[in-house]
């Protein structure tokens, strides 16, 4: 069997890096002069789900305004429904409240993170709604 040989290139201009020696971790491009990091396949899987985390999480600021919004709706409806008696949509409403409280973490969890990662966190949150909502029903004299 052929052995596997791969090209390590520059990450500026994309040119052939010099082989590195044991130990390095470091090269130099002899062509525009930058340093390139060089990751075993460990470190260079934890370097991309951190830059994952963290456009997620600068995604996740929009997130936390456009929710907010939402969120003040949602209080506006369930008012009007608990005004009008209308128990079930109140119920609807308030879960929605919650939910758009979790909006940027569940993004969070759903573009950073490996699913499984992510789905035993996204139903705890469930479940902690869930709680919550069943809670609200109660009071408001409705059973679910």
């Amino acid at each position: 069997m052929t052995p596997v040989t791969s090209v390590v290139r520059c990450s500026f201009c994309g040119a052939p890096l010099p082989q590195p020696s044991a130990g390095v971790f470091r090269v130099h491009c002899p062509y525009c002069t930058i340093e390139n990091r060089l990751l075993t396949a460990e470190a260079e899987a934890a370097h991309q789900l951190s830059e994952t985390l963290k456009s997620a999480a600068e995604e996740g600021a929009g997130i936390v305004q456009q929710a907010e919004l939402q969120r003040q709706k949602l209080q506006a409806m369930l008012e009007g429904a608990l005004q009008a008696g209308e128990k079930e949509a109140a119920v609807r409403y308030f879960e929605g409240m919650l939910r758009m409280s979790y909006a940027a973490t569940v993004h969070l969890y759903r573009s950073g993170l490996p699913p499984e990662h992510a789905e035993p966190a996204l139903k705890q949150i469930d479940e902690v709604i869930g709680q919550a909502v069943r809670t609200f029903a109660e009071q408001v004299g409705l059973a679910i």
